[in-house]
């Protein structure tokens, strides 16, 4: 079975774009994340206990 190279270029760019999303995802997670640390810093003990 071959692919003609438009096939494979329109697959390529889905790929791209699905781990574009992915980075995205994570990256947003991660500011989270360090979101959650910092304001666990700046919180009084009682607060930063909580989960």
């Amino acid at each position: 079975m071959s692919f003609t190279q438009l096939e494979i270029d329109k697959t390529n760019s889905n790929v791209t774009q699905i781990v574009e999303v992915i980075d995205n995802a994570t990256d947003k997670e991660r500011r989270v994340k360090e979101a959650s640390r910092v304001e666990n810093m700046l919180a009084p003990t009682d607060v930063a206990t909580r989960v």
